[in-house]
């Protein structure tokens, strides 16, 4: 049986398998210089064990790793193609323009002031191999992650590709007339809940965007509520080093999925 948008969206809250990268990164003992260039890493490999063992790397050593573990480092699904020359040829652009990795995000997003989604978006799709769907979740980890303030306000315009047809499902399945009416739906009947990391801020389009995208993939099953969090951590585990342990333990002890006991 499959659950409903609105009671699979309250199960990814409560178990904390909305987000877990950006709990485990949150609360972890990480510096913030050391967490900006995890995200860097991830950002283009997607996937937590390789990230943890680059994040250990600072300024042109960071960049001297990338190269090496280039050719056979694992992506996760959503960067499965950041292997190719162009990517190589990205992270050639990146080395040059932003020798200290953590120099990148303070030019997407300076620590002072407010910048608007789309001001950041449109910095980061300046990035050789930086598409649409990627800027969308570099803006959401700068700002939920990072510390940067970034306002998402009317971000559902640059809802695309899956969570676009989840939000089309749920339109169809809550009888509504638009996937945005869905869209608007959901952050409302999930507006009781408080947004990971730091839960201090009720749930915004971009934990609309997440709730979309994995409801999709749990209607075709391919996504039951923990999978994310299970994911992540056998990547930890498969790249082990310092910094992959101290997120494991992170993980484990800051998220509530069903399913813990394969995280141990």
């Amino acid at each position: 049986m499959r659950l409903g948008v609105l009671e699979f969206g309250r199960e990814l809250f409560a178990t904390e398998d909305l987000d877990p990268v950006y709990t485990m990164l949150y609360h972890s003992d990480l510096t913030l210089p050391q967490k900006e260039r995890w995200s860097v890493a991830y950002w283009m490999f997607y996937s937590a064990g390789v990230c943890s063992h680059l994040s250990e790397k600072q300024g042109s050593l960071f960049w001297k790793e990338v190269r090496r573990v280039f050719p056979t480092a694992p992506r996760g699904t959503e960067r499965r193609h950041f292997r190719t020359s162009g990517a190589k040829d990205s992270v050639n652009w990146m080395s040059k323009q932003f020798p200290a990795p953590e120099s990148l995000i303070e030019h997407l997003c300076p620590r002072s002031g407010k910048e608007t989604f789309f001001t950041v978006s449109a910095r980061v799709q300046k990035i050789p191999q930086f598409g649409p769907w990627i800027s969308f979740k570099v803006c959401d980890m700068m700002d939920r992650v990072l510390g940067r303030q970034i306002d998402s306000t009317d971000c559902h315009t640059l809802f695309f590709g899956e969570p676009q047809k989840g939000a089309e499902l749920a339109a169809q399945a809550l009888g509504l007339k638009s996937p945005l009416d869905a869209i608007l739906h959901v952050q409302k009947a999930l507006s009781g809940l408080a947004a990971p990391p730091d839960h201090k801020r009720k749930p915004n389009l971009q934990e609309v965007e997440t709730v979309m995208c994995k409801w999709k993939a749990h209607l075709n099953g391919h996504y039951e509520i923990g999978k994310d969090t299970q994911e992540i951590a056998h990547a930890l585990k498969s790249y082990s080093c310092t910094t992959s342990n101290k997120l494991l333990k992170s993980l484990q002890e800051n998220t509530r999925c069903r399913m813990r006991a394969t995280l141990c």
